[in-house]
């Protein structure tokens, strides 16, 4: 971020800040991408088609793969191979927890820092 410029996400400092949390079930999977990504525009200037761009593709036990071709195929899709905006990928998966590679994570919920 350059000097003087301000962010374009801010919070209200009088309203709480809200926190919503989310159970995954096992083997379901969570995208999330920027802005950079889903207004991809082509020389046409064609929108990404990230749908199509990620139908099929199987997270297997690292959800890594996806997102590196994820922003390999929006790179492509983007006029003359440069993107004009931030793009950031992260896909998480929920495995069992006996699964290779798997991560254990305790139990309950964590408490919040001070």
């Amino acid at each position: 971020m350059t000097t003087g410029t301000r962010p374009r996400c801010e919070f209200a400092q009088d309203e709480p800040l809200r926190v919503n949390t989310h159970t995954l079930d096992v083997g379901t999977s969570l995208l999330m991408v920027t802005d950079g990504i889903t207004e991809a525009r082509n020389g046409d200037r064609d929108f990404f088609d990230l749908e199509a761009a990620v139908t099929g593709h199987d997270l297997g036990p690292c959800p890594a793969a996806l997102t590196r071709a994820l922003l390999a195929d929006v790179s492509r899709h983007a006029a003359g191979g440069r993107l004009r905006d931030d793009a950031a990928a992260v896909a998480l998966v929920r495995h069992l927890p006996e699964a290779p590679g798997a991560l254990s994570a305790p139990s309950g919920p964590t408490p919040a820092g001070p």
